[in-house]
């Protein structure tokens, strides 16, 4: 059970580091 709480969190964590990277690339290219 905890095991897929980490999981999650860390795909919950890597999912918001891509899209706030994408939305600084979109800045960067107007």
């Amino acid at each position: 059970m905890s095991e897929i709480k980490a999981k999650n969190m860390l795909a919950i964590v890597i999912t918001n580091i891509f899209i706030s990277s994408l939305l600084e690339l979109k800045k960067h290219l107007g």
